[in-house]
């Protein structure tokens, strides 16, 4: 099936699961806003959340802010501006993820995501990524 790649102005209403806080009838896409449980399957030998899951959770939220902005389009990450993290996290913490366009170039979309955990920032980097053909060539992004 032949995907139509192009940029979403508007709610997507594939992604109506998802919570759309802010949302105005002016067309403007508000951030997507995903939680996730930590489980004891998370933790590090220290018995706290290991740093790898919780980088591949931010770059799963940056795919599907681009996905929901660009949808049909094939997009990769190609960087994390930063990765440091702020806080511990322990098992059971309900983490709450909020990804955020930033900027857009001409075949790459930056997202800003932010994590947190009782209100408090733990993590936030910005995730850049590319849109490729099935070659794995660049593309032009769609303009809106």
């Amino acid at each position: 099936m032949k995907h139509t790649c192009k940029q979403s102005v508007g709610k997507p209403e594939a992604f109506d699961h998802f919570h759309w806080r802010g949302f105005n009838d002016a067309g403007k896409i508000p951030p997507m806003e995903n939680h996730r449980l930590v489980l004891p399957g998370h933790m590090n030998q220290y018995g706290f959340l290991f740093g790898g899951y919780l980088l591949a959770w931010v770059d799963e939220m940056a795919w599907m802010a681009a996905s929901r902005d660009y949808p049909g389009c094939q997009l990769v990450t190609v960087g994390m501006k930063e990765v440091a993290f702020k806080k511990s996290v322990r098992e059971g913490a309900v983490l709450r993820f909020e990804a955020l366009r930033a900027r857009t170039g001409e075949t790459s979309a930056t997202y800003s995501v932010k994590v947190s955990k009782d209100g408090e920032e733990i993590f936030s980097t910005e995730v850049t990524l590319v849109r490729v053909d099935g070659e794995g060539r660049k593309q032009s992004l769609p303009k809106g």
